[in-house]
């Protein structure tokens, strides 16, 4: 869909959250769990990359199908996956045969791969989850949302990149993450289902009307967007059906398989309804150095590490005085290029004044440059590591940005493409000569 693209865009892998002109929002567990209605709490599991031999004995000895048949199947799909229909055939097989557990596990599968972990095949799964149903009486016992979670920050962090054409994942949490928090912007995309009620997970309630295929007017009515029209807490009388859970505000790493990422909640306290403020000195998670049985520990003893979000607003969300300055210095807000103005009101800046009255661009150019080595200077006098250090380097490399075409001063309004590793290139060069 056009509006889901016009997000997809806005993700920053580096914070696995949108960037929008009011701030930052993501896709909470919180969020997971009022829409999905799937656990949010328990264990993570683990992914294994099978071979051919190996996925053949998994199928062989959970779904009772023979190794021919799995190796045919396998040469179909070229690796070791199998079609949503080859397993509708399989549990029907197994529903004729009285095998009521292999049955389970064939159409568990099949449910997984196309709603929780769809890939971009959009027709196949891998086999690899079937060994979360080895033992039907414990697979309830996994964070299944926290993994879909995990599993959709993979697949945004990947789209959100310009060679990527394709988001998988679970798109119909995402699609009513958008409905629910953009209902001006979604008015003319989603309709309300008529046979909704409150028993049922919050995605039901949205019906998706016919896509126009315009991604431009969606992306410039979010670089337009007001604090007003966002809905930051849509679930309050969806709580008695679903209350919010505690490990929601757990700040740390969530993974599907061997790939993990950070739950950051304070970076959007806005959604759980509190103020937000700026992280002046943000703490690391965990090492990178974690295990995934250390991250396992960590997320079944989330109370250690929920977020102190201080006392709950009471009617309009708002965030500090300061965070919107700060927000729009460090991040990049707007995807269609505008001017160095951030606010309609705003004064001129020196800069833009310089430039109106014809000044000489090199100016700009020493400008920039000063201020690089002041940042640098700081970041060695202060001996600043990541994260501590990175608004400072973030600051620097929108300054480095700006001399290589792609800064702050635009003046054109096309689309913003963000570029791939050569944007980093300088920015990769300083680090080791200053830090390495």
């Amino acid at each position: 869909m056009s509006i889901i693209s016009a997000f997809v865009e806005r993700w920053h892998r580096d914070t696995s959250s949108f960037h929008l002109p009011i701030g930052e929002m993501t896709i909470t567990l919180d969020d997971v769990s009022s829409l999905l209605h799937i656990p949010i709490t328990g264990a993570f599991f683990s992914v294994n990359v099978f071979n051919k031999d190996e996925g053949a004995n998994i199928l062989a000895e959970l779904l009772g199908v023979s190794h021919g048949v799995a190796y045919a199947e396998f040469n179909v799909m070229r690796t070791t996956t199998v079609r949503y229909s080859w397993l509708l055939d399989v549990y029907q097989q197994r529903c004729r045969e009285q095998r009521w557990q292999m049955a389970a596990r064939a159409f568990l599968l099949f449910l997984v791969g196309c709603t929780l972990f769809s890939d971009k095949s959009a027709y196949a799964v891998s086999v690899a989850y079937l060994e979360c149903f080895r033992d039907l009486n414990s697979c309830g016992g996994y964070a299944w949302g926290a993994a879909a979670l995990a599993y959709l920050y993979d697949n945004l962090r990947e789209v959100s990149m310009h060679q990527t054409r394709i988001v998988s994942g679970y798109l119909t949490l995402l699609q009513a993450w958008v409905y629910e928090h953009f209902p001006t912007l979604c008015r003319d995309c989603c309709r309300l289902s008529a046979s909704y009620v409150e028993d049922y997970p919050r995605a039901l309630k949205w019906k998706p009307k016919r896509d126009k295929g315009l991604v431009l007017p969606f992306r410039k009515a979010l670089d337009e967007i007001d604090v007003d029209e966002v809905c930051w807490t849509p679930y309050e009388n969806h709580r008695l059906k679903r209350p919010f859970e505690d490990v929601s505000l757990f700040r740390g790493w969530i993974r599907w398989g061997p790939k993990m990422y950070a739950h950051l909640p304070d970076k959007v306290l806005r959604q759980y309804g509190h103020v937000q403020i700026i992280l002046g000195s943000p703490l690391e998670v965990v090492g990178q150095t974690t295990t995934p049985d250390e991250m396992d520990i960590m997320f079944t003893q989330y109370v250690v590490h929920v977020v102190d979000a201080g006392a709950a607003v009471q009617g309009h969300v708002v965030c500090s005085n300061d965070y919107m300055d700060w927000f729009r210095r460090i991040y990049h807000p707007y995807i269609i290029r505008r001017g160095p103005v951030h606010e309609a009101d705003a004064e001129p800046t020196d800069h833009a004044t310089h430039a109106a009255d014809g000044g000489d661009p090199a100016d700009d150019t020493v400008d920039i440059t000063r201020r690089a080595i002041q940042i640098t200077k700081e970041l060695i006098d202060r001996q600043l590591i990541l994260p501590d250090g990175m608004p400072l380097i973030n600051e620097l490399i929108l300054m480095m940005r700006s001399q290589r075409g792609g800064g702050r001063d635009w003046t054109n309004t096309v689309p913003y493409r963000r570029r791939n590793r050569r944007t980093y290139d300088l920015f990769i060069t300083f680090w080791n000569m200053v830090f390495l």
